[in-house]
C-alpha cells in the first residue's frame, strides 16, 4: 500500500487555556506526518517560530496580586535586617498559575542565623531546611521552605557569574519592582520567552533546539539549547 500524507490541521486562532485563559495562537503547532501499512511512524515535529498572545483572566490578575504580596512580605523581613532579596521566576514575571512557586533569593552569602531570625521576628514560619548543590563545580544554597510553595534561598558560599545570570535568565524582580507593579521578561521553565504586557504576556518559542534572549539590562545575548544543563555549559563558554 502506498504511503500516505497526513498534514496536522491547524491550530484554531483562539482557544482557552486550562486557566481559561485566551490563547492566540498564529501558526501550525506540529508538521505533517506519514502513516505506513500495520504500524504508524511520525517524524519529529519541527519546530517553528510560534507566538501566543496570552489574555489574563481577573482571577489570574489577582493571583498575581497575591503572591506579589506574599513576597514583598519576606522580602521586607529581609531587608529589615540589611538582607537585599529578589524573587525571581513567574511571580517576576506575571504568567503565575495555581500551581506557581514563591522563590525569594538572597544574591550574596547570609548567615542562615540571621535569615531565620528576620523572618522569625516578621512572625513568617520556617517548616523545612534544606541545603543543595546542582553540580559539584555549583555553590552551594540553603533553601528555607515557609510552606508548601513559598521558600527564601541563599548561597552558602560565592557564586559563579553564570550562576548570577541564571537568576536574570528566569526573570528577576525587586521590591521596588513588585511595589510598582513591574513585571519582567524571562524564560520558564520550557525554556519559552515570556514577554509581559498590558493585558498579559507574549510567548515566543525559539526554532529548532534553540532559543536566543538578548538580555537588555546587562547588554550581553545568552543562548540557551532545550536542556538547561546545556544551557550552563553554553553561558561558562560564552565568559
Amino acid at each position: 500500500m502506498p504511503k500516505q500524507t497526513l498534514r496536522a490541521p491547524r491550530t484554531p486562532n483562539t482557544r482557552l487555556d486550562s486557566a481559561g485563559n485566551k490563547l492566540y495562537v498564529s501558526k501550525p503547532l506540529t508538521s505533517s506526518y506519514q502513516l505506513f501499512t500495520g504500524s504508524v511512524m511520525a517524524h519529529k515535529p519541527t519546530r517553528r517560530m510560534d507566538y501566543r498572545q496570552i489574555v489574563y483572566s481577573p482571577e489570574r490578575w489577582a493571583l498575581l496580586k497575591t503572591y506579589r504580596r506574599q513576597a514583598l512580605n519576606i522580602m521586607a523581613a529581609l531587608q529589615a535586617y540589611h538582607l537585599h532579596s529578589i524573587v525571581h521566576g513567574s511571580v517576576a514575571r506575571g504568567d503565575v498559575t495555581r500551581k506557581s512557586d514563591v522563590d525569594v533569593f538572597v544574591p550574596r552569602q547570609a548567615s542562615s542565623f540571621v535569615v531565620e531570625t528576620a523572618l522569625e521576628r516578621a512572625n513568617i514560619p520556617v517548616q523545612k531546611r534544606l541545603i543543595v548543590q546542582a553540580t559539584p563545580t555549583y555553590a552551594m544554597k540553603a533553601y528555607i521552605a515557609v510552606d508548601q510553595n513559598t521558600s527564601v534561598s541563599f548561597p552558602l558560599m560565592k557564586m559563579s557569574r553564570v550562576e548570577q545570570e541564571f537568576y536574570r535568565f528566569g526573570g528577576e524582580a525587586s521590591g521596588d519592582d513588585l511595589r510598582n507593579d513591574l513585571r519582567v521578561l524571562g524564560v520558564d521553565k520550557r525554556l519559552i520567552l515570556v514577554e509581559p504586557t498590558e493585558k498579559g504576556h507574549n510567548e515566543s518559542q525559539g526554532i529548532p533546539g534553540f532559543i536566543v534572549l538578548s538580555f537588555f539590562q546587562c547588554k550581553q545575548v545568552v543562548i540557551a539549547t532545550d536542556n538547561l544543563e546545556n544551557f550552563i555549559s553554553i553561558g561558562e563558554k560564552l565568559h
